[in-house]
């Protein structure tokens, strides 16, 4: 249960032990710093060991990993109302994997006005976040080389 409640709030901790129905997180709006991580990898093998070592740097370091796709990850600070992040904790993050991955990935990162919770309705559950200008992350995403990162306002 201790354990539990770290990844999850208490309230959903007790629900889950319980075998209580949860309830689905409703589109909620605040400040959400996001990191895009893109990994460079020579096989598939060095592409999930990567993965999961950004993964876990950025779980380390308070992040949400929303998603992984293909060869990048999503991950924020600021999507759960439950876990508030310091205000150095994207920063932090980003630092990190900068020394820790050097020329083998690239991050755009920053911090907006948005929306998080259940999207797609109620038939399934897909916990993610949004914000104007979203496409402009991936866009800068893409135009950097290995080794760089863009902080986007």
């Amino acid at each position: 249960m201790q354990m539990l409640s770290k990844l999850v709030g208490a309230d959903v901790a007790v629900s889950i032990v319980k075998g209580q129905p949860l309830a689905i997180p409703r589109i909620q709006s605040r400040r959400i710093e996001f990191v895009f991580v893109l990994i460079r990898a020579d096989s598939p093998e060095q592409l999930s060991k990567r993965i999961g070592l950004v993964t876990d740097a950025g779980l380390k370091h308070g992040a949400v990993v929303h998603s992984v796709i293909g060869p990048m990850v999503v991950m924020a600070f600021g999507t759960l109302r439950w876990a508030q992040p310091a205000d150095t904790s994207r920063t932090n993050l980003v630092n990190y994997m900068q020394e820790r991955f050097g020329n083998d990935i690239r991050i755009a990162h920053g911090a907006a006005d948005g929306h998080f919770g259940n999207f797609g309705g109620g038939k399934s559950i897909h916990l993610t976040f949004s914000f104007p200008r979203f496409e402009a992350v991936l866009a800068a995403l893409g135009r950097l080389e290995f080794g760089q990162t863009e902080e986007l306002p």
